[in-house]
């Protein structure tokens, strides 16, 4: 049984600011090699996210919903309901495993190797590997989502209040809170490139070994991520095409290689 020990001891050192720009060039030198094979993935994941979300809005539509509402108000409010709990109950099930799987094939492209398409769906291959894929996900998609939510709830509070220093209040509470956690929650970013290195460790131990490996990094590694700020509003103004061509290709095989764990994290049995 594999198990994943990462520098237990001590907190990792950073690297040289002239040893990372070094790696972060070799890294993007890699990217037209790699460029297409990744768009493919992004459009297949993008054409399966939406495929989903399309079919639920088919079934809702097939429904008499005015019908129903008129000739039962009850019945109309339980399965408007429904359909929203299973919309995201499918999007959990179905959508995170398909992210994952296009997650594996952009970490398998920082090393300059292309993954066969059919690893989109590797999730499925087994139910220990579904069990797993879906618990990593979730791991690192929910507290995004409820810091998200609490963020919206100030901000929904703010709009609300009646006098000028809660609404300043409320605002900053709300700027606060996404700053902190966008620093915070770095500590999970080498997750799923530990997972794709040591496939059969333990959830557990992925989360506990990102965590020390990003121990002490938090604000480089933030700052980092603020320095493709202008990329990310490209893709905005472009409609997600400058996003899927070269901002989120490029951002992650640098970011991998400014996450640095490919030479330090090795499985012990």
């Amino acid at each position: 049984m594999q198990t994943l020990l990462i520098n237990t001891d001590s907190a990792p050192s950073s690297p040289s600011h002239s040893k990372t720009s070094k790696l972060t060039a070799a890294a993007l030198l890699r990217l037209p090699g790699v460029r297409m094979h990744l768009v493919l993935t992004a459009v297949l994941c993008l054409c399966f996210w939406v495929g989903i979300v399309y079919i639920g809005e088919c079934v809702f539509a097939a429904i008499p919903w005015k019908t129903l509402q008129e000739q039962s108000p009850l019945w109309y409010t339980l399965l408007d309901q429904m359909f929203y709990l299973l919309d995201i109950l499918v999007i959990i099930l179905v959508g995170l495993p398909l992210l994952y799987g296009a997650c594996m094939i952009y970490m398998a492209a920082a090393d300059g190797k292309k993954e066969p398409m059919t690893t989109l769906f590797c999730a499925f291959s087994s139910p220990s590997a579904y069990r797993r894929s879906l618990a990593v996900m979730i791991g690192l998609l929910l507290p995004p989502l409820l810091v998200a939510g609490s963020a919206l709830w100030l901000t929904h509070l703010a709009t609300g209040a009646e006098q000028a220093w809660m609404t300043a209040l409320y605002y900053g509470l709300a700027l606060l809170l996404v700053v902190s956690a966008c620093l915070l929650l770095g500590c999970h970013d080498a997750v799923l490139r530990l997972y794709y290195l040591h496939p059969d460790a333990s959830v557990f131990r992925l989360f506990s070994a990102s965590r020390r490996k990003t121990r002490g990094r938090l604000f480089e590694l933030f700052l980092f991520k603020l320095s493709y700020t202008g990329w990310w509003l490209l893709s905005v103004l472009s409609l997600g095409i400058v996003l899927i061509f070269h901002a989120l290709p490029a951002f992650i095989l640098a970011y991998t290689v400014r996450l640095d764990v490919s030479d330090e994290s090795k499985p012990s049995t």
